[in-house]
């Protein structure tokens, strides 16, 4: 009885992979997403205890759980404060006000906290590494990475220790998107457009087509023919709140420029 418990076991979970295949796309969605999701927390684990030492409580941030920050350029993670106090013979840092997300409660928390360095920690400064604990200032706004003690309020030992820019000061990135048009320039031509942040901010993005933009027309009576690409030239029919879809490349004020974007006549 037991042996037939286990083949009928068996059995089931086979028959979604005769069925659809063994490639990860010819699964049904609920299964795909349950591989990939069991396949990317392997991979996460993996590579974050290759090179350092295992710890029960892990301080690193979910990027999504982390507020306040420009939702296309991500600073490092870990906890964020100022600068309280340095005691260079403990080799700590007192921070004040350190933003981290605590795995307990699956939230983000603000409180003081006291971070341990050691000989093996690594320094940056501007993103930069080679720096060292004499580049630390009062006042300072830093970013620790290592474990947190949620309990004691300690983080022992930091990792990496960022100070100056967290955000390299020329970044750029693409992405896409669509929606409606608002504050329409036709003489200029820009566009506005609001975007849903992963912090569930909104975010206002101003983009400017130029002579190199591809713009396609997508037309009532042809809406699955586009016209062929036209570079920087905005069709007749646009106004305000029109619908468009694009791929824009996005500066850290969040002004972009349109590398190509689609226009739906209505």
């Amino acid at each position: 009885m037991k042996k037939l418990s286990v083949l009928l076991v068996i059995g089931l979970f086979c028959i979604p992979m005769m069925v659809y295949g063994f490639t990860k796309t010819g699964l049904p969605s609920v299964i795909s997403n349950s591989i990939s999701k069991g396949y990317h927390a392997i991979v996460t684990i993996a590579s974050r205890s290759q090179n350092r030492p295992a710890s029960l409580i892990q301080p690193k941030a979910e990027p999504d759980s982390l507020g306040g920050q420009n939702p296309f350029f991500k600073e490092p993670t870990g906890a964020k404060g100022t600068v309280l106090f340095i005691d260079n013979d403990k080799r700590t840092i007192s921070l004040k006000d350190a933003l981290y997300y605590d795995l307990a409660t699956r939230s983000m928390v603000k409180a003081d906290l006291t971070v341990y360095y050691k000989d093996t920690t690594e320094f940056y400064m501007d993103l930069t590494e080679g720096s060292d604990a004499s580049s630390l200032q009062i006042g300072q706004t830093i970013i620790c990475n290592g474990p947190i003690d949620f309990q004691t309020k300690e983080l022992k030992f930091a990792y990496d220790i960022y100070m100056g820019r967290f955000i390299h000061e020329n970044a750029q990135t693409s992405f896409s998107f669509s929606a409606p048009i608002k504050n329409f320039d036709l003489s200029n031509r820009q566009f506005e457009f609001v975007y849903p942040g992963s912090d569930r901010k909104f975010y206002t993005i101003r983009v400017s087509i130029t002579d190199e933009t591809k713009v396609l027309s997508h037309l009532k009576n042809k809406p699955t023919s586009p016209k062929s690409p036209e570079n920087g030239i905005i069709p007749s029919f646009v106004k305000e709140g029109s619908l468009m879809s694009g791929v824009f490349i996005i500066n850290q004020d969040f002004t972009a420029v349109a590398n190509l974007i689609n226009f739906y006549e209505r």
